[in-house]
């Protein structure tokens, strides 16, 4: 990075292609999150934002010397994944 002469940092093309790419890949899977709902009317129970909210709150706990785990997957999370055509993650 180059301190540009306003003060902000100017940000190396590397970067910007990377948060690039990031944001296309999001973009494609909210698309197919979206194509999903509508080809299977879920919209009619959820929006993207309260499915994505409800599935954000699992968590995946790192503890050294000891396996992995996800927290727990709620009956709610579990019929999210249902419809959603998905396999309910047991392990990441």
């Amino acid at each position: 990075m180059t301190e540009h002469p306003d003060g902000m940092l100017a940000v190396s093309r590397e970067n910007i292609g990377g948060k690039l790419f990031i944001q296309f890949v999001a973009l494609m899977y909210l698309s197919y999150i979206k194509k999903h709902m509508d080809d299977h009317d879920l919209f009619k129970s959820y929006t993207m934002q309260t499915l994505l909210d409800d599935l954000y709150i699992i968590e995946y706990y790192q503890q050294p010397g000891r396996a992995h785990h996800l927290s727990e997957i709620t009956k709610k999370q579990a019929s999210l994944y249902d419809a959603m055509e998905v396999e309910v993650p047991t392990w990441i």
